[in-house]
């Protein structure tokens, strides 16, 4: 694609624009009298762990580097520059991280659900604590900065002689980059050749496709952490390997995005789709003309809502972050060139492991990786095939994997030696992906054109029976209609639906599913959720789980269409 210049305002503007606005809901959350940022959990638990911590995690206080880029940054019309009330909350924010620290620097590893994960070395907090102590040394009473620098230095000392941080793994990433960002400001080479070596093995580490394997397969989620960590490492060193991998994961990113900017969950072996846009990994996207087209893509669709500002992943518009505030002090001024991610329509296989379809409002994704089931409490069972997402209206299927879950698997086979929902070999076709669940192959295919999405599924081989289950992304306070007209509006309570062939309609957002034999709806339907001790997940997190019974022979053929919304 060739190079173009800079259409509309230069990106650090964006970016700067987005910190201001997100200002007041930092606001809101900083608690004067013990300096910490707290977001009260929306379900708190009636016998948490710690009550002492509801509402609070130490990574609240990482926002103190948004505020030290709206403090320290002089251009014109900005009433922030010096402001008293930014300086109070910077100072509070950071002087709370080294109150919690630990004697050797760790901080105990605590949730806003009062939930206690044990003392670490918050790598995230250690990092944007450094940059906010860089931008404001020169503002910070004497006692302060040297109280900030006595625990910047044990957090980091504690970083570089984690016996973990040899693995390649996305947090020992993010410390590496940390440890020679903290050697280069403390003038500490071993930490700075700490950071290089495992820095230097990260990059060794990388698929040719651009990710790094976490549970045996790509997240796109914490895929972007490795972004992030190499972005900024490459700002600080101009290491010309690191930006070769920075490219190859920007396209990686580039391929698995919807058409929103939002990643697409299929491919991910760890977390669920988030509706929310991707600041993480925004300052790397700088350092290429396509990246910085995409960059340019998220900001200025942004929503101009300010409901989630001052969250870590909240509306990008308003987004008064730390991983924000990084891509504005790092923002760049190059050409810009539209990439695939912009192509309006394509059919591209990646690396044998996905498929991505884009055809007027329709974007969909097919995954054939299979993986056997992670060991690991944080990784998910590869389970989930297929998405579907449509201007307008956003991801309409598909919502993740889960962990021992049939009901959010895309078949489930009945076979003779048992119930079958992980398959054992996958490959993709032209228009979707087989998968062998033991001797029976079931296939999914997409069809996609102006009007309408269409989703077939069949089954071959043995022929066992089967059935295809899709999640749709439905959500309480939405309806959902049958063919004979019945209403039934969604909420927290168990609601099954059971039909003959017809249309599902959901309401408001009016969008449709043409089922052509008896089908089923179950809302909601809750995953696996690791970040929870007890693996339970927030409401947002479930999925209403479509199913179709597939017969011996033929294709069944779901016909999606987008409506308008209704009141």
């Amino acid at each position: 694609m060739s190079q173009v210049g800079r259409v509309g305002p230069p990106l650090g503007q964006l970016y700067w624009q987005s910190l201001a606005r997100g200002l007041e809901g930092v606001r809101k959350r900083f608690d004067g009298g013990s300096g910490r940022f707290l977001v009260m959990p929306d379900h708190p638990p009636s016998s948490p762990e710690r009550r002492d911590i509801i509402g609070w995690a130490v990574t609240h206080q990482d926002v103190i580097l948004a505020l030290a880029a709206l403090y320290a940054t002089d251009r014109p019309h900005n009433p922030l520059h010096q402001s008293d009330e930014l300086l109070t909350m910077i100072v509070g924010g950071g002087n709370a991280i080294r109150e919690f620290q630990n004697p050797d620097g760790t901080v105990d590893f605590v949730k806003p659900d009062g939930a206690d994960w044990g003392p670490t070395y918050m790598g995230w907090t250690n990092y944007h604590w450094l940059e906010t102590y860089v931008l404001m040394r020169d503002h910070l009473p004497d006692d302060v900065r040297r109280r900030w620098e006595e625990g910047l230095t044990l957090a980091h000392e504690g970083q570089t002689s984690e016996s973990a941080a040899d693995r390649i793994h996305n947090i020992p990433t993010w410390k590496a980059m940390s440890c020679w960002r903290a050697g280069q400001v403390f003038g500490n080479e071993r930490w700075q050749r700490y950071g290089s070596r495992q820095i230097e093995r990260t990059v060794e580490a990388q698929h040719p496709g651009g990710f790094w394997f976490e549970h045996r397969g790509p997240t796109t989620s914490y895929n972007r952490v490795y972004l992030h960590a190499l972005g900024l490492y490459w700002i600080y060193t101009q290491e010309p390997r690191v930006l070769e991998a920075v490219e190859r994961a920007i396209e990686f990113h580039l391929i698995h995005s919807y058409p929103d900017g939002t990643g697409v969950e299929t491919v991910d072996g760890r977390t669920k789709y988030s509706p929310s846009g991707p600041v993480m990994g925004l300052v790397a996207m700088g350092l290429t003309p396509e990246g910085r087209h995409f960059a340019r893509r998220l900001m200025e669709s942004a929503s101009a809502s300010t409901a989630d500002a001052g969250k870590a992943e909240g509306d990008l518009s308003a987004c008064c972050t730390p991983h924000m505030a990084s891509a504005f002090l790092h923002a760049p001024d190059g050409p810009e060139s539209p990439g695939i991610f912009d192509r309006a329509d394509r059919r591209h296989v990646w690396r044998d492991m996905s498929l991505t379809l884009r055809t007027g409002p329709w974007f969909a994704c097919c995954s054939s990786i299979v993986v056997p089931p992670s060991d690991s409490f944080w990784g998910q069972d590869r389970q989930h095939f297929v998405s579907l997402w449509a201007e307008g209206h956003g991801l309409l299927i598909g919502k993740g994997n889960s962990r021992n879950q049939p009901a959010w698997s895309t078949f489930v086979v009945a076979g003779r030696d048992g119930r079958r929902y992980l398959p054992d070999r996958a490959g993709l076709l032209s228009d979707g992906v087989w998968l062998d669940y033991g001797r029976t192959r079931c296939i999914v295919r997409v069809d996609l054109s102006a009007e309408r999405a269409r989703i077939g599924a069949a089954v071959a081989g043995a022929s066992e029976p089967a059935r295809l289950q899709l999640q749709l992304r439905l959500a309480a306070g939405m309806a959902v209609r049958g063919s004979d007209g019945a209403r039934v509006t969604l909420g927290s309570q168990p609601v099954r639906l059971d039909e003959s062939a017809g249309v599902l309609t959901v309401e408001p957002a009016g969008w449709s599913i043409e089922l052509p034999r008896r089908w089923s709806l179950d809302w909601p339907v809750a995953p696996f959720n690791p970040y929870a001790k007890d693996g339970s997940a927030p409401p947002e997190q479930a999925a209403g789980i479509l199913g179709v019974d597939l017969p011996a022979d033929g294709e069944v053929w779901l016909t999606v269409r987008r409506g308008e919304v209704t009141s």
